[in-house]
């Protein structure tokens, strides 16, 4: 982890050295453990649905003349 700008400065690319507000400055994106973290999420409560699934085979038999 980078604790300062001169350690930024060490191990940035060239493109973050040249803008770093950009990439210091913006909030970082989502990660997988803030959908775990009861803080940063919210339970709602919804309607609840059945789902029907149909599932239907149909078999086609076509004669075509042997050579």
């Amino acid at each position: 982890m980078i604790s300062s700008r001169d350690e930024l400065d060490l191990v940035a690319s060239s493109e973050v050295k040249e803008n770093p507000d950009l990439y210091l400055q913006d909030p970082r994106p989502s990660m997988l453990r803030d959908y775990l973290d009861p803080k940063l999420h919210t339970v709602m409560r919804v309607h609840r649905r059945l789902r029907q699934i149909s599932v239907r085979l149909e078999i086609e038999e076509n004669y075509v003349p042997a050579l």
